[in-house]
C-alpha cells in the first residue's frame, strides 16, 4: 500500500476486526487510515512521501476473510470522514 499524500506515521497498531493499522496524520487536519496490511515498512514517527510504500496487503484480515487479500483505506478531515474521490488528484491517485 502507497501514501496517498505527504504526511507523518502517527500509529502502528493491531485491530481485532481489520488487522495491521497503518495511521498517517497529513495537512489541514488530514488523517489516512490503511488497514489490513503485513510487511509494515515505516515506524511510528517517519515522515513518508506520497507514494512510498508503506507495507504490503495481508492474506486476510480478521473479520472479513472470504473477501481475500485487501486493505481498508479511511481518510478524515478534523475526525471526519471524507470522500476520497473529492480530494486532489494527488490524493486519490498515485502511480
Amino acid at each position: 500500500m502507497l501514501a496517498l499524500t505527504d504526511g507523518t506515521v502517527q500509529q502502528i497498531a493491531e485491530d481485532g476486526l481489520y488487522g495491521t493499522c497503518v495511521t498517517l496524520t497529513h495537512n489541514n487536519g488530514l488523517t489516512s487510515s490503511y488497514c489490513g496490511m503485513d510487511d509494515v515498512r515505516v515506524q511510528e514517527g517517519q515522515v513518508v512521501s506520497a507514494g512510498e510504500a508503506l507495507g504490503g496487503c495481508a492474506d486476510s484480515i480478521p473479520a472479513e476473510s472470504a473477501l481475500g487479500t485487501h486493505v481498508h483505506v479511511q481518510v478524515t478531515q478534523n475526525d471526519a470522514p471524507i470522500d476520497v474521490l473529492t480530494l486532489p488528484m494527488k490524493m486519490s491517485r498515485v502511480n
